[in-house]
C-alpha cells in the first residue's frame, strides 16, 4: 500500500471517530454542522400519547408506538417478556419493546458502506434526511425511523410504516423500519444549535468535527 493510500485510510478512520453519531436524546449536531432538535415534536407526542400507525399485514394487525425524546409506559407496552424502557413498542397479538429508549443513535444522510468499517461516514442527500437508529429490544430487536425534511410548505405525513415490496415494516426479520416526513423544524436542518442557556438538555457524546494528524 503506498503511503498516500494508507494516510488516506487512515484519515477516514480518524473521521469515523471524530463523526460518530453518539449522544444526544433529543437534539444532536452532525459532523456536518448540521443541527436537529425534538423537543417540539415530544411535546406533541409525550409518553402517555405517543405517536402511533397501525399496519396490517398477512393476515393480522400491528400497532407500532414511539415516544420521541422518551419512554413508552409499562402499562402501554407490557407483556410477559417484554423488557422495561422501550422507546418504541410493537402491539399486536403481543406487546414488544422494539428499541430501548429514550436515546438513540442518529446518522444523517445515506450511510456508505465501506469495505471494512460501515455507520461512520455518510454522504449528503436531497431532501434532508436523518435516521434515529433504537436496540436492545426484547430478544435484540431494532428500528430505525427515518426522518426527511420536506421542502418549506411541505405536507405532514404523519408518522408511518416504512414497509417492503410486500407491505412488511419488519425487514430484515426483527428489526422494524418507520418514518415521518415533514417541514416542521424539527424534522430540518438547522444551522447552528441555541446558544446555551445553562438549562435543559443538550447533545452528549463525542461533537462533530474532522482530526487531522501531521506526520
Amino acid at each position: 500500500m503506498s503511503v498516500s493510500s494508507l494516510l488516506g485510510a487512515l484519515l477516514v478512520l480518524l473521521c469515523c471517530f471524530a463523526g460518530s453519531t453518539w449522544g444526544g436524546t433529543c437534539d444532536f449536531t452532525f459532523p456536518s454542522g448540521h443541527y436537529y432538535n425534538l423537543n417540539a415534536l415530544a411535546e406533541q407526542h409525550p409518553p402517555e400519547k405517543p405517536a402511533s400507525v397501525t399496519v396490517q399485514y398477512n393476515g393480522g394487525t400491528e400497532t407500532y408506538l414511539w415516544a420521541p425524546c422518551n419512554v413508552i409506559p409499562e402499562a402501554t407496552c407490557s407483556g410477559p417478556t417484554t423488557e422495561p424502557n422501550a422507546g418504541l413498542c410493537q402491539q399486536g397479538s403481543s406487546n414488544h419493546n422494539i428499541g430501548v429508549g429514550p436515546t438513540p443513535t442518529w446518522t444523517e444522510g445515506k450511510e456508505a458502506l465501506l469495505a471494512i468499517f460501515t455507520d461512520c461516514y455518510s454522504v449528503s442527500t436531497s431532501p434532508p434526511t436523518i435516521q434515529l437508529q433504537y436496540s436492545k429490544g426484547d430478544d435484540s430487536r431494532s428500528s430505525q425511523i427515518t426522518i426527511t425534511c420536506e421542502p418549506s410548505g411541505g405536507s405532514d405525513s404523519g408518522f408511518q410504516a416504512d414497509e417492503d415490496s410486500n407491505g412488511n415494516p419488519e425487514h430484515p426479520p426483527l428489526h422494524y423500519n418507520l418514518k415521518w416526513s415533514s417541514s416542521a423544524s424539527w424534522a430540518c436542518p438547522q444551522s447552528s444549535p441555541p446558544t446555551p442557556s445553562g438549562g435543559g438538555g443538550g447533545s452528549g457524546g463525542l461533537s462533530g468535527g474532522w482530526i487531522f494528524i501531521i506526520v
